[in-house]
């Protein structure tokens, strides 16, 4: 065994150290039982004094002689105790407890007992208080036990002093002897933990240590070490795996070498490296395949050799600046090839730092981008320009108005007009969409010929475009000037233009606003539309500028709407009756009106609220409200046997669905009516736009019993050529034409016509807005049906079947 290996200086250390631990117990197992009995012989010596002083209280009180010298010597009789004395409180012992110290009375304890200290017995008998004084040998007390007696004395208390001293002899080798069974089984314990111990170290540490030697020994001869066989989560176990990985490290490190230089050559990417002055002195592959240098015309040349001379100096000041700094940079740069062209790249250069942490060189990685500039070209071209005209759109509009308004300068001159080409749907519809788009490119290029290059003209969307144009404030005032440029540019615009050598005439409908009177963009924008609304409202191919009344308008209409998607929502629509006569005064029907109460405004007239319902589909769910309580009220009369029909105007929107007869008959199912009571009101205008398709509508919902009614006849798009083809069973004269009977001349002209034409197409007439006796005369000769309030003023339903339902 050799004393300089790690096993035997293990072994020397772990033997010295639980010898020096198995001693230390020793010692401290002795010390605990001696310091024990130590407590025992105080509490001991404590429990004596304290009966002692108790008992010697009462019997001096008394003046029991007999019973003081009992105490004495039964305190006597322990066989720890020895020279217990009754002393006065000047010292005189006046008591002893053995016969043979009777001599001693009346002499001075000091002078007998060498132990008893002076100033602790006047202690004792000045605090009244029982003091153990331990003796220096360690092994006895003396106990000064203060008592007191009655004195001579009248009214005076005699303080006395129980003295003795209790022995407590304590020895290494009693205290040994009594703790040996636990002592054995210290030296057990830990020969059984030195085992233990010096196995836990065999494996943990000396073996490891002996693989680590091994492994370190094979390095020194340039043996390859893959694993060295130490396991386990300890330091020396971090060593071996540290020593392996350092190993690893090292071929890695090789190989990344070789790695790095490849994929740098094999990168995508260009990579420049330069020193300080600068000089370039490497670049890959990639660089010199982008720029068609060779690698001996780049070398040691300054990088501004591929640079074009068109990126900014502020640029190149700003990537100087942040290198200085010790910082990377990232930016874009205008560089050239060899062959001349140009090129966009993204680069970033960072400093390199050698190992004193100082910069030696820059490492530039360059990425052209070229390809990604004319993405982002493409997707801002999409984003503020229409593809179509190749006019800017409205957000760039939007955005440049925006821009004006925070200018501070004044903003009056500047005016937004809006145009529409009128009828454009029907160019589609006409022609397709192909055709369309060709109208509107030639729209744009005359549009674009027309202004100058101070106007902003952009292409809103479909058949919209806007001009944002500024008049000087000399001469006439800015809406003179902006009116007479909208008529102007309009009689410019509807000259016919050459579509594939056709003859294209179209009309433009224009709306204006003031800058000034606008807080945003968006709020220009809605006011030059509401003006366009206005014209197109009108039939288009006009002018107009918007002003104060026009908001308005549109704020209570669109207030109006809003109450009114509530009130169909809520079925705040109450449908009124009024009822028909045939020319007997017979009651044969009654036509279903809409009304509305609002909670504010009142009765909302019907010509108000349903044209606001026919903007958008809220005329539907109107539709779908009223023939809900037609069909309900169709049932109440049906149920009671009368055969009366209900008139029910229906929208030309509802009218087209699909849905409508499926519709109706789940409608009238629901509530147990039958159809075949239900005359649908339409009106010409329904005609205008596909005739095949309305009537091909008609046949198929008159097919489950539902009549139709024309409503307001020879007021719109009046045709016989399209009268006698349709399916109608019923005929309304306008109350425009019933008016004037029966004295003006014309009205009962047109009046004899419509008769006759009815009739000869088998139709019944109702002639609407009898409201004279004259009038129901004049219809009586006729053998005329009628309505009007000569025979009854439109009511609530449940008043009107109150009234006529008898």
């Amino acid at each position: 065994m050799r004393l300089s290996s790690i096993r035997t200086q293990l072994l020397l250390y772990l033997a010295l150290v639980g010898g020096i631990a198995l001693a230390a117990g020793v010692l401290a197992i002795v010390n605990e039982q001696v310091r024990q009995n130590h407590l025992h012989g105080e509490r001991e010596v404590t429990a004596m004094a304290n009966i002692a002083q108790g008992s010697m209280n009462r019997a001096l009180r008394y003046e029991l002689s007999t019973a003081v010298d009992e105490i004495l010597l039964e305190i006597n009789t322990n066989r720890r105790v020895r020279n217990v004395f009754n002393v006065s409180e000047n010292g005189t012992i006046l008591r002893v407890s053995n016969a043979h110290q009777w001599n001693l009375i009346d002499r001075p304890i000091f002078a007998e007992v060498p132990a008893l200290k002076v100033e602790l017995l006047q202690q004792a008998l000045a605090s009244n208080i029982i003091i153990f004084d331990t003796q220096h040998s360690g092994d006895s007390y003396a106990v000064y036990v203060p008592v007191t007696a009655t004195s001579k004395e009248l009214g005076r208390a005699e303080q006395q002093l129980l003295f003795f001293e209790y022995e407590h002899r304590i020895n290494w080798q009693a205290a040994v002897f009594e703790r040996r069974q636990t002592i054995f089984i210290a030296i057990g314990f830990f020969s059984i933990l030195f085992l233990l111990l010096m196995l836990f170290l065999q494996r943990r540490i000396t073996y490891p240590v002996e693989q680590l030697s091994a492994a370190i020994a094979k390095l020194e001869h340039g043996e390859l070490i893959d694993k060295i066989p130490v396991e386990g989560k300890s330091e020396l176990a971090q060593l071996a795996r540290g020593t392996e990985k350092m190993v690893r490290e090292r071929f890695r490190n090789e190989n990344r070498i070789n790695l790095l230089s490849t994929a740098l050559e094999q990168s995508n990417e260009g990579v420049i490296i330069t020193s300080l002055e600068p000089k370039i002195e490497y670049v890959n592959r990639a660089l010199l395949e982008n720029t068609g240098y060779t690698e001996e015309e780049l070398l040691g040349k300054n990088p501004s050799v591929l640079g074009s001379g068109k990126t900014s100096k502020a640029t190149y000041a700003k990537m100087w600046q942040t290198l200085l700094a010790g910082k990377p940079w990232t930016g874009e740069l205008k560089n050239k090839r060899k062959d001349g062209s140009e090129y966009s790249e993204l680069q970033t250069i960072s400093p390199v730092r050698n190992e004193q942490g100082e910069i030696s060189h820059y490492l530039g990685i360059k990425q052209d981008i070229s390809a990604q500039k004319q993405i982002q070209e493409r997707l801002h071209f999409l984003a503020y320009y229409n593809h179509l005209s190749r006019l800017p759109n409205r957000l760039s509009l939007m955005e440049h108005i925006s821009g004006l308004l925070q200018k501070a300068s004044a903003n009056r001159d500047y005016w937004l007009i809006l145009l529409n080409i009128d009828r454009m749907k029907r160019i589609n519809d006409a022609r397709g969409y192909d055709y369309g788009n060709t109208v509107i490119n030639a729209m744009a290029k005359r549009l674009q010929n027309f202004l100058t290059h101070d106007v902003f003209l952009a292409h809103t969307g479909a058949d919209n475009f806007a001009c944002l144009v500024k008049f000087s404030k000399t001469g006439k005032n800015t809406v003179e000037k902006a009116n007479d440029f909208a008529w102007e540019l309009k009689q410019m615009v509807e000259e016919p233009l050459d579509i594939y050598g056709e003859r294209v005439q179209l009309t433009m409908s224009l709306g204006l606003a003031n800058l000034a009177a606008s807080a945003s963009a968006e709020d220009l924008f809605r006011q030059a539309e509401t003006a366009l609304h206005r014209v197109k409202e009108k039939g288009g191919s006009e002018v107009a500028i918007y002003n104060q009344g026009d908001g308005e308008q549109a704020e209570s209409l669109f207030g109006l709407e809003r109450d009114l998607y509530y009130a169909v929502e809520n079925d705040q629509i109450e449908m009124y009756l009024q009822g028909q006569f045939n020319p007997d005064g017979e009651l044969i029907g009654a036509e279903a009106l809409a009304r509305w109460q609002h909670p504010t405004e009142g009765m909302v007239p019907p010509d108000q609220f349903v044209a606001v319902a026919e903007r958008s589909d809220l005329i539907i769910k109107l539709d779908r409200l009223m023939l809900k309580q037609a069909a309900m009220c169709l049932a109440k009369w049906q149920e009671k046997g009368l055969h009366w029909t209900l008139s029910v105007n229906i929208s030309p929107r509802f009218f087209r669905s699909n849905q409508l007869r499926t519709e109706l008959l789940d409608i009238f199912n629901a509530a147990n009516a039958d159809v075949q009571g239900l005359v649908l009101e339409v009106t010409e205008r329904l005609f205008i736009d596909d005739m095949h398709e309305v009537i091909s509508q008609m046949v198929t919902i008159s097919e489950v019993g539902v009549q139709f009614a024309l409503d307001d006849f020879g007021t719109g798009y009046s045709s016989l050529a399209y009268l006698q083809r349709l399916p109608i069973q019923e005929l309304k004269i306008d109350q425009s034409f019933t008016q004037g009977l029966p004295k003006n001349k014309r009205d009962v002209a047109m009046v004899k016509m419509i008769t006759a034409i009815a009739r000869n197409l088998d139709l019944r007439i109702v002639a609407e807005g009898i409201e004279t006796r004259e009038q129901n005369e004049y219809c009586q000769r006729e053998h005329v049906n009628m309505q009007g309030y000569y025979f009854d003023r439109p009511a609530p339903e449940y008043e009107w079947q109150r009234k006529w339902c008898k």
